[in-house]
């Protein structure tokens, strides 16, 4: 009940900055409601936590830890339902185009078949409502399936293979050996342990990140990634880590936002 007392009379932007625990899947369907919603009010949710066990979720609300969707009691108000509805009201295919424009595509823009040709988002949807994205060669698009000789890539499992390469390289002594000096340029309190100690945490915490902070970085940091037919490669930028180090300490070194308690304190001294 706790979290109740806390929202009803919230606006959006406290609503979006309690703590919320969100899906690990974001294509489930409530997920997707929860951010478009507050997205069109220009908030986004202050995810705290991802969770892919529903029972888990729910103990954690019911103690107090955190908001989930669909808690118990359900954590919502009765503007948020009544946007929920009108969202559901909308046209069918409006709804299927704003939530596809809506989509993450970690990878759009920078992925290319081994032809030199883009390889764009795409997405099928089965009866059951469940969608599945992909990376389809432009060429198959433009003339037929199989034209180009590339696979059509499952997004996910392109996404999982270019992350899995790219936080190795993070954590690898030799690149951090390597960037070191270039980035010390900028800040020369930076050392080997601050550098090591930053790509740790950057690998700890990716899987809490939004989405679109997870694009950001993979940017930031890839120039391009060639699908073949026998395997991928990627090409990055080459001062991609150097400025991601630099940002990271720079975030490290300031100072933690003062809470509502200190600034209240502050203000009666």
């Amino acid at each position: 009940m706790q979290w109740r007392e806390q929202i009803e009379q919230a606006d959006w932007l406290e609503l979006a900055s309690l703590p919320w625990i969100t899906p690990t899947d974001s294509t489930m369907a409530y997920a997707e409601m929860l951010v478009q919603m507050f997205d069109e009010k220009g908030h986004t949710l202050n995810s705290v936590a991802r969770f892919d066990n529903a029972v888990v979720a729910r103990t954690l609300a019911k103690r107090g830890l955190a908001c989930v969707p669909g808690g118990d009691p359900p954590i919502i108000t009765k503007s948020i339902w009544n946007d929920a509805h009108a969202i559901l009201s909308t046209n069918g295919r409006v709804r299927a185009d704003t939530t596809r424009a809506a989509t993450q595509y970690l990878l759009k823009g920078i992925v290319f078949g081994s032809d030199g040709r883009a390889m764009s988002p795409f997405q099928t949807a089965k009866q059951n409502g469940r969608r599945y994205r992909y990376y389809v060669p432009q060429r198959d698009i433009k003339e037929h399936a199989g034209a180009s000789g590339l696979p059509r890539m499952p997004a996910a499992e392109l996404e999982s293979a270019v992350l899995e390469q790219l936080r190795g390289h993070l954590r690898s002594p030799d690149v951090v050996r390597d960037v070191l000096p270039q980035a010390q340029k900028y800040d020369p309190t930076l050392n080997e342990a601050i550098v090591t100690v930053a790509m740790k945490r950057l690998d700890d915490v990716w899987g809490q990140l939004f989405p679109a902070e997870q694009m950001r970085i993979v940017r930031l940091l890839v120039r391009q990634v060639t699908v073949s037919p026998e395997n991928m490669s990627m090409d990055l930028h080459p001062t991609g880590i150097q400025q991601l180090v630099l940002e990271l300490h720079r975030k490290k070194s300031q100072p933690e936002p003062a809470t509502n308690t200190q600034k209240q304190a502050a203000a009666t001294a």
